[in-house]
């Protein structure tokens, strides 16, 4: 199951980690545990049905070395997500999502809010590479991309100030504290179906496909 290790970095935090081996992913697990082998089971399962999104290294952590209550976590400079190794059965996932909080439902919803992530620096990037030096780094692309988002939600939230907890609490949380859209467009995605603003889904669309349908600003 086990091959080389290496170090990773999460915030603060260096953990050493081994690469999985007998995997279509680039899995890496740092502690050898009946937790992490159900995780990689279920990643090996689930990411089988997600061919939208781009698939990075993936490291499975010790619950206690996460940060605090968190279930997954994607570093946009590594291009790395982490995984909790807390979340090693599909029954518990979803006990630990039933208070609303977000709007994943299962194990795969969490790896597809995490993907989004993801996919939105991805968009970034993609923007700035191909600017020829008119912006000066991948975060001022990326404000760009979601100028007319972020306009949107100002004008939304004017008008119906439950206009993101629609969305979830965790979409409504992002914008209240850190003043970022980044977990709306991730929640959105996550369960489209439930959204009844066809022009919210249609701004996301707008924004993750920079770059991959040819569009730029």
């Amino acid at each position: 199951m086990m091959s080389r290790s290496r170090v990773f970095k999460l915030d603060k935090l260096i953990i050493r980690a081994h690469k999985t081996v007998n995997t279509n992913y680039n899995i890496w697990v740092q502690k050898n545990n009946q937790r992490s082998r159900n995780i990689l089971k279920m990643l090996n399962i689930t990411l089988r049905s997600i061919d939208k999104y781009e698939i990075p290294i993936i490291v499975i952590v010790r619950d206690f070395e996460m940060p605090t209550d968190s279930f997954s976590a994607y570093d946009r400079i590594s291009d790395i997500i982490f995984i909790n190794d807390n979340l090693d059965s599909y029954g518990k996932v979803e006990k630990m999502l039933n208070d609303d909080y977000f709007a994943a439902r299962n194990f795969k919803g969490i790896l597809i809010h995490e993907l989004v992530h993801k996919r939105h620096w991805d968009a970034a990037k993609n923007l700035y590479n191909n600017s020829l030096g008119k912006y000066n780094n991948v975060e001022e692309a990326k404000m760009v991309i979601d100028a007319s988002l972020v306009n949107y939600v100002k004008n939304q939230n004017c008008i119906d100030p439950s206009f993101l907890l629609n969305v979830s609490l965790d979409a409504y949380n992002g914008i209240l504290f850190s003043n970022s859209i980044n977990e709306l467009v991730a929640e959105v995605e996550v369960d489209e179906a439930k959204i009844l603003d066809k022009n919210l889904i249609k701004l996301i669309k707008e924004i993750l496909s920079y770059g991959y349908n040819g569009k730029s600003t």
